[in-house]
């Protein structure tokens, strides 16, 4: 029996291919392309993000969703997480140092070991538009 060397590298990995799940999720984002007239506000102790989104149908709808059900601070960085109410510890001043820059970029003073530092965060990385409605892809 001959043995090939160019077999053994097409085969084997595909078995290790086949073999190995995949844990890496596709995540949806990109409510800013059908979403327009961002302001990002304060709503009592939340903070939240107010769009006019397209509905599928040809219509239009204003929706705002409260940031603290998709961010969380962690040590002074802002990451996606499910309820992770980033507001108990980041807030928006009333200058120009927080808010949306460059439309889709949270930038907002959040608490790292007692001191505040300006975090920031993409924001159409994980908002989506799903039929005129602002949810969180996390």
């Amino acid at each position: 029996m001959k043995f090939s060397y160019a077999a053994l590298f097409v085969f084997v990995p595909s078995i290790f291919a086949a073999s190995v799940p995949n844990t890496l999720e596709k995540r949806e984002g990109g409510a800013f392309k059908t979403c327009s007239g961002a302001t990002v506000f304060k709503s009592g102790k939340s903070v939240s993000i107010r769009m006019k989104c397209g509905d599928g149908r040809g219509g239009h709808k204003t929706t705002s969703l409260d940031l603290g059900q998709c961010l969380s601070n962690k040590n002074g960085e802002l990451v996606w997480r499910k309820n992770g109410r980033f507001a108990d510890t980041c807030q928006l001043d009333d200058g120009k140092n927080t808010g949306l820059r460059y439309n889709t970029d949270l930038y907002i003073w959040c608490n790292k070991g007692g001191q505040s530092v300006v975090a920031a965060i993409n924001l159409n990385d994980r908002l989506v538009n799903r039929g005129g409605r602002l949810i969180c892809d996390v």
